[in-house]
């Protein structure tokens, strides 16, 4: 067989994993769709694909238009579900927040998940939905009069899902949790995601907080993995997203983590992939924030706070934030 032939297996080195290319099959097929000016009438949800014929997965969904601005929202529907597993602002789905105005100032960027390539527009996304049967996609704009959209999206038939080299059961499908626009107060918890009976893989995280001050970016974020002892996946929120100090060095977009809003008036929004270090659960999951931490040795994130950190706690106020975090679900 050659290396490069039909039904090849092909060893690629891909960050830190090395990935196993899987089999193509005679079943193995491509879908692509692209609607061009079509319009969307305020507040009335558009189906703008229909697939069947499955099992397949979406594999790269990009977005423009006036229609297309944050706030727009794209839903998915798996195999005739009656409530979408996927309901998304479009820019959210990409990793930014509600702050457009700065955001055009930072294009263009991409990732090989995500990008943002034209000001106003040209967003991408390149997660792998999988769907058994069907998928039906729709749009829906936030806008008062009727405005135009483009769209396109690419399908892929069968072929084993396999998610930066991890192959997927056939059960799995991908879950969006969202908390979107909730005012937090000091020291509150956020529930951000709880996965029951399931096995799974939390993927992706992005953040938009927005309050008096920064001194919310003291919170860590901890997961519960199968009910057991809580484990914390950072020390700050900063870090979670792989920066430092209050996101000294500003906006930054890496394939593992990102900073795509930063500004005066005390808002960020961050990203961060858990591609390359999986973080998976058997039974089930929970991913919680919080608005600040406190020094509580009970409730308080494992930190050894230096004195000169009081004034922290004293500025921290209300944080408006929304939270997207995307879960792949199986069952084993």
């Amino acid at each position: 067989m050659s290396l490069f032939g039909f039904g090849a297996l092909l060893l690629i080195c891909h960050g830190s994993i090395l990935s196993i290319a899987v089999k193509v099959t005679q079943d193995t097929r491509s879908f692509s769709s692209a609607s061009k000016g079509g319009e969307l009438q305020p507040g009335v949800e558009t189906t703008v694909s229909m697939i069947s014929k499955g099992p397949g997965f979406i594999s790269e969904q990009w977005f423009t238009g006036p229609a297309m601005l944050p706030g727009a929202r794209v839903r998915i529907y798996v195999d005739g579900e009656p409530e979408p597993s996927i309901d998304a602002d479009v820019f959210m789905m990409g990793g930014v927040g509600d702050c457009l105005e700065q955001e055009n100032t930072n294009t263009p960027w991409g990732t090989k998940y995500f990008g943002h390539l034209a000001n106003n527009g040209g967003v991408y996304n390149k997660f792998r939905i999988p769907f058994g049967e069907s998928v039906r996609v729709t749009l829906e704009s936030r806008l008062q009069d009727v405005a135009p959209y483009w769209y396109i999206i690419r399908v892929v038939f069968g072929l084993q899902l396999s998610v930066n080299g991890i192959e997927l059961p056939a059960s799995t499908r991908l879950r969006l949790y969202r908390t979107e626009k909730r005012v937090l107060q000091p020291y509150e918890f956020l529930d951000a995601a709880t996965v029951n009976r399931k096995s799974g893989w939390l993927y992706q995280v992005t953040l938009d907080a927005a309050s008096t001050s920064f001194a919310f970016l003291e919170a860590c974020f901890r997961y519960t993995v199968d009910g057991e002892s809580i484990q914390y996946l950072s020390s700050g929120t900063e870090d979670f997203f792989l920066s430092a100090y209050y996101f000294n060095r500003g906006i930054y977009h890496t394939d593992s983590a990102g900073l795509t809003c930063f500004d005066n008036n005390r808002q960020m929004s961050a990203y961060k992939f858990f591609d390359d270090d999986p973080m998976f659960f058997t039974k089930s999951m929970k991913l919680q924030w919080r608005c600040g931490e406190t020094q509580d040795p009970v409730n308080g994130c494992p930190n050894h706070f230096q004195p000169n950190m009081k004034s922290v706690f004293i500025s921290l106020g209300n944080t408006t934030t929304s939270l997207y975090a995307w879960v792949y679900e199986y069952d084993l």
